[in-house]
């Protein structure tokens, strides 16, 4: 049978009662044991959200790749891919199959048809010399070969994993990246891992910056799964210089909105230079949804707040 409105009343009142009683006798052991309990609401609600943050970030850590479906990479996929993530097509870079032994983390190579041939690489005699001025530079340009084998991901290596350069040869550039990645030079882990959980504040605020101001990013967890770059795509190439300046200003005026202080895991912006070094070809960047790290759950994107 239901009960009527005044028995639900009289209930409610009657666990109430009880729940006060708890109450005060918790707060008396608190006392006799001298331990504080007054402290602000706000406060406790902000400790207990990072808690559940930080064992949320835990739990999603764990077998990050149950959450990627598996799918036939074809030349189509690579067509899509490179459509959206277009840097220089005449020069490119792959991961070394090793970590360097003095620091520790994998660099990138220049691809070069001359590379380590006896007579014509300067390296290959010890020369301290960079690519762009070798002689006998022969750079290979990417083919859609090479973007198929970076998203199989077939090497366990990860030395088919490609590194493109955002600015072009006219100094213009097809998107810009939030790199929130550690490159700080006592950060001795591979791929340049963050060390803690801080950089996930970060990144979901600098994504809340870009929804604000009605700019369309897609966040990528990075190769490490301990890092994130933001990815802001143009409809057409835009100098470089106008694109830095952009992304400065949602750094600046967008962290006040959101009241973010500091960026403490943010490291640049991709492209790194307003216009092309002399003799250089700019900072590159790993291209995501790589093969064997996207397995893993990694080099993926996130619909969602991290």
């Amino acid at each position: 049978m239901e009960e009527s409105k005044e028995q639900t009343i009289k209930r409610l009142q009657e666990q109430v009662g009880v729940l006060q009683k708890r109450v005060g006798y918790l707060e008396k052991l608190l006392d006799e044991a001298d331990i504080s309990y007054d402290k602000d609401y706000n406060e406790y609600r902000e400790d207990t959200n990072n808690a559940v943050s930080d064992q949320n970030l835990k739990e999603s850590q764990k077998n990050q790749g149950s959450r990627i479906i598996s799918e036939t990479i074809t030349k189509d996929h690579a067509k899509f891919f490179y459509s959206m993530f277009k840097g220089r097509t005449d020069v490119y870079s792959k991961r070394a199959a090793k970590p360097d032994a003095k620091t520790g983390k994998t660099g990138y190579y220049t691809q070069c048809w001359n590379f380590w041939k006896d007579g014509l690489c300067p390296e290959k005699r010890g020369a301290q010399i960079k690519c762009a001025d070798c002689a006998n530079q022969r750079y290979k340009q990417l083919t859609g070969d090479d973007l198929m084998n970076h998203l199989i991901g077939a090497k366990e290596d990860c030395s088919d994993v490609i590194g493109i350069y955002p600015m072009l040869s006219n100094e213009t550039c097809n998107f810009l990246v939030f790199d929130f990645d550690n490159h700080e030079s006592d950060n001795h882990l591979d791929d340049d891992a963050n060390t803690g959980n801080d950089w996930v504040e970060e990144v979901n605020s600098m994504r809340m910056i870009c929804s604000q101001n009605d700019v369309g990013v897609l966040v990528e967890r990075s190769r490490s799964g301990k890092g994130a770059h933001i990815w802001i795509f143009f409809e057409e190439p835009v100098p470089s210089a106008t694109a830095r300046k952009f992304g400065d200003a949602l750094l600046t005026k967008g962290a006040e909105s959101v009241n973010q202080k500091t960026f403490q895991s943010y490291d640049r912006m991709l492209p790194t230079q307003d216009y092309m070094p002399a003799g250089g070809l700019g900072n590159l960047i790993d291209l995501p949804l790589q093969g064997k790290a996207l397995r893993e759950g990694n080099s993926a994107f996130e619909r969602k707040k991290i």
